[in-house]
């Protein structure tokens, strides 16, 4: 089986894809935070009869301080939802994980567009049972087109059939048990230095709306706290134009690094005076709908 699977991801390597090949440069940041599961192949043996009756399925990814993967996962079995907690170590120099002693043998990316969707491969080993997975992981409730067709293609390269695939039934009951206040979580762009990131918040029936600006060595918010920017130009051009689309201009906060400087607001609501209209070739939410609970 482990020849066969290794064949197929050879085939994988050679697809002419630009944006979606092989990821042995990704970095594992560019996998953290919430995801849908929409879809899997999986080679289970009772996955055939189950999967008619799979709901959509959540997971978290967080980054220890050890540098390892932390998958919190909500999956759909029999009817009823399971969660489940697992630290993955990454396995050599390559980008593969695993967990040999928990069963997770190897876990990595086949493609992604490093924006809203990711096509995962996790090989297990559970009560005597070996086989394989792959995941469609999206940042939305929605798969996008190009997502779905990688996902396909992926799986069939991997030799997995028709009747081991299944699109999971759009029940988000199971899915937002392991989000825990997460209502929304958007990457709006990157160019994998600097990010633009639309998180969404609900506590007690209230949901709080934050733009940040991730940077390798910066940060900057909409209505949050964090580290004094220093992002070049162009990235804090494209946060405020999005931030004035999103109308949360009254809010923009430059944030201090080492704590000891309050921080800064902008007050760009008093010395600007552009529409609230999203400008043209302003930065737009990347997949087919917002992230809700």
């Amino acid at each position: 089986m482990r020849g066969v699977l290794l064949a197929a991801l050879l085939a994988l390597v050679l697809v002419p894809r630009a944006r979606a090949a092989w990821l042995g440069r990704l970095d594992p940041r560019q996998l953290l935070g919430s995801w849908y599961i929409l879809a899997v192949a999986s080679g289970e043996k009772d996955f055939v009869v189950e999967k008619a009756t799979k709901n959509i399925e959540g997971v978290v990814v967080t980054l220890t301080p050890e540098n390892t993967l932390k998958m919190l996962s909500s999956r759909h079995r029999l009817e009823r939802c399971h969660l489940h907690a697992v630290e993955l170590v990454k396995q050599g120099s390559r980008w593969v994980f695993g967990n040999p002693s928990l069963g997770v043998l190897e876990y990595r990316v086949l493609g992604t567009n490093f924006r809203d969707y990711a096509i995962v491969l996790t090989q297990l080993e559970l009560q005597d049972e070996a086989f394989s997975t792959v995941e469609l992981y999206s940042r939305t409730e929605l798969a996008s087109q190009e997502a779905m067709g990688l996902f396909t293609k992926c799986s069939r390269s991997l030799g997995f059939r028709s009747q081991q695939q299944a699109k999971l039934q759009k029940d988000l009951t199971c899915a937002h048990k392991v989000f825990q206040g997460v209502a929304g979580f958007h990457v709006l762009t990157t160019d994998y230095s600097d990010s633009v990131v639309y998180l969404r918040l609900r506590r007690a029936g209230q949901t709080t709306n934050t733009l940040l600006l991730l940077s390798e060595s910066s940060g900057l918010a909409c209505g949050a706290e964090g580290r004094q920017s220093t992002a070049s130009f162009l990235s804090m051009r494209k946060f405020i134009d999005v931030c004035e689309a999103l109308e949360l201009t009254r809010s923009v906060t430059v944030l201090p690094k080492d704590g000891k400087v309050r921080p800064q607001a902008l007050g760009l609501g008093q010395h600007r005076s552009r529409p609230h209209a999203r400008p043209a070739g302003a930065l737009t939410p990347v997949g087919d709908g917002e992230v809700e609970r």
